[in-house]
């Protein structure tokens, strides 16, 4: 029987000026028995904290870099996108 699970990871840091900065990363992966999931969760873990930490380190656009910024230095709403990924045909696995 395979049991799915869903991980999710994400973080949020306070910047100057009240604002904030945040990333997740949410994966599904299947395992065949209720033994192999504890496993399965702490790696999964491991690897979803690590991708966020690496990938949230640059704070982007803050109301600092706004006001110093000439208007054609700020990014326009099209180049400003929420990124999804999920190719059908991946599915993460931690265990051998």
């Amino acid at each position: 029987m395979a049991i799915i699970i869903e991980a999710n990871y994400g973080k949020k840091i306070g910047l100057p000026q009240f604002s904030s900065h945040s990333f997740q990363v949410a994966v599904k992966s299947e395992v065949q028995s209720m033994s192999e999931i504890t496993e399965e969760v702490e790696c999964l873990y491991r690897i979803l904290q690590e991708s966020v930490d690496q990938n949230i380190k640059e704070a982007g656009v803050t109301p600092e870099t706004l006001q110093s910024a000439k208007p054609a230095q700020t990014a326009a709403p099209a180049e400003q996108r929420r990124i999804v990924a999920s190719p059908a045909n991946h599915e993460p696995k931690c265990s051998p």
